[in-house]
């Protein structure tokens, strides 16, 4: 089993990045809350590791912290959350607040999230209400990164690329992306800008 990768990030977008360990690069899948806290290119860094075993491949999915992690690891458990469903849902909210939904039973809060139906939500809450406890986050520092203002085509194509990433459909993608844009402006984040984009799809 891997627990973390540890070496230097060759690339990095909202969805992924690649980080090279002794002359080999492994490419991850990561959430938004781990983009956010991701060094600059080039930079050592230091990731929080699962593996996915399927029969035609091996997967990666990287984490901010060891709390991030453990709900990724409670979200899949659920029937009929898979490691690309729980990444969206993680990329939508923060570990803590997924957590605090659930234990508070909260449907209408997990129903707002990209990809959780009434069914799953209350699924959530039957399957994960007594693993999770709500704590103080146990951080896994990366690093901090400052948010990238909105300007023009280049972040709408970042954003496009990281949703169509997660699966979802090229005009769905750019028509919530057209109304964050029109509700909330374009002073947003890179990070912003997607999360807003995950309510609507």
């Amino acid at each position: 089993m891997i627990d973390f990768v540890k070496g230097v990030l060759l690339s990095k977008s909202p969805t992924r990045l690649v980080v090279e360990v002794n002359g080999v690069g492994f490419e991850v899948n990561i959430t938004l809350p781990c983009y956010e806290s991701l060094p600059e290119v080039g930079k050592n860094l230091t990731v929080l590791i699962y593996l996915h075993v399927r029969e035609d491949m091996l997967q990666l999915y990287g984490f901010k912290s060891v709390a991030e992690r453990e709900v990724f690891l409670n979200l899949i458990s659920s029937p009929g959350i898979g490691p690309r469903k729980a990444q969206v849902i993680l990329s939508s909210v923060s570990a803590e607040n997924l957590k605090q939904y659930i234990v508070e039973e909260n449907i209408s809060a997990l129903t707002s999230l990209s990809g959780v139906g009434k069914k799953t939500a209350q699924r959530l809450i039957l399957d994960l209400k007594e693993k999770i406890s709500i704590d103080v986050e146990a951080t896994f520092n990366l690093a901090a990164s400052d948010p990238t203002m909105l300007a023009g085509d280049n972040l709408i194509n970042q954003a496009e690329t990281a949703l169509l990433t997660l699966g979802f459909h090229k005009n769905n993608i750019r028509n919530a992306i057209e109304k964050v844009i029109k509700q909330r402006g374009k002073e947003l984040s890179l990070e912003e800008l997607i999360k807003h984009a995950l309510r609507l799809l």
